[in-house]
């Protein structure tokens, strides 16, 4: 990515921008004969980030009464008899909470998350990626493949994976187990260094946070943000998204509804008015990361 906003708060982020890697093509997701509303007329685009290296993701496969209420009892075995039973477990979250996001667009609004609604199939990894893709310039292979059923859909997924993390992609598609074809999903990744926790801190509260805010977002993007990593992953969303779309940052807001946070996708607008793009933004830790998708325009 060839420009990032850079926030002038307390916390830095690193120099390097990672992207996500790999290429998927979207099919328009189907419905079947009986369910909800699927909403298909665009490619909508979910992902997740989990920092391995946070406290509070060692051990978890430990917690039993955590992995029976999460996970169905195929994913409970395959997550227990893994070698790295911490690493499966965080990967079948991360993979369920993209394909929530893409579920929550697909039904026009957020569905109760029951964990164990989302049943993660797991698949092989798929072949790495022969050309770059998207304003990334690289085109790294995934490292873990596979969908996510929900009543009667699948939602494919992508994941990429090292030590300190595993960042997930789903999106909206009707061939989940077919062969990777190419599509132009951007993605991006920083580590905000600072708060080692992406709950809300000291920082949050400091003069100098209220002032960065005022500054860098609308009245109606700062009604979504409530840390310091909500605020970072939703500038360098922007700043890539106007990258890609070769226009000033300052006509572009990152906003969400009026629910709880964390319950509504967040939408881009241009002008104030619906943009051609959807986003989704995640954070964990000292992790952030995005996807979005431009809609296909018309010839």
């Amino acid at each position: 990515m060839s420009r990032l906003a850079r926030p002038a708060s307390s916390s830095t982020l690193e120099s390097t921008v990672r992207p996500l890697g790999g290429r998927v093509t979207p099919n328009s997701a189907h419905a079947g004969t009986a369910g909800p509303r699927w909403i298909v007329d665009r490619l909508l685009v979910g992902n997740d980030i989990i920092d391995l290296r946070d406290p509070r993701c060692a051990g978890k496969s430990r917690h039993l009464r955590f992995v029976s209420r999460v996970f169905h009892s195929a994913e409970a075995s395959r997550i227990l008899s893994a070698a790295d039973a911490d690493g499966a477990l965080w990967l079948h979250w991360a993979a369920k909470e993209a394909a929530y996001k893409v579920v929550s667009k697909l039904l026009g609004e957020p569905p109760v998350f029951e964990h164990r609604a989302f049943v993660v199939n797991a698949g092989p990894a798929p072949a790495p990626a022969s050309h770059p893709t998207g304003p990334t310039g690289l085109g790294a292979g995934f490292d873990a493949s596979g969908s996510v059923s929900y009543r009667n859909v699948k939602i494919p997924y992508r994941a990429a994976i090292d030590a300190g993390r595993i960042h997930a992609l789903a999106w909206s598609g009707e061939d989940p187990d077919g062969p990777v074809p190419d599509i132009g999903i951007s993605t991006g990744e920083a580590r905000v260094r600072g708060p080692g926790s992406d709950k809300p801190g000291p920082e949050d509260a400091s003069d100098a946070f209220r002032v960065f805010l005022k500054e860098r977002f609308t009245v109606r993007e700062r009604r979504s943000i409530h840390s310091p990593q909500s605020a970072h992953v939703r500038l360098m969303a922007r700043a890539a998204i106007a990258d890609t779309l070769r226009m000033d940052e300052r006509r572009l807001e990152v906003i969400c509804g009026n629910a709880p946070t964390g319950r509504t996708p967040p939408r881009v607008l241009l002008d104030g008015l619906p943009g051609p793009v959807d986003v989704s933004l995640s954070h964990h830790g000292q992790r952030v990361a995005w996807a979005y998708a431009l809609a296909p325009r018309e010839v």
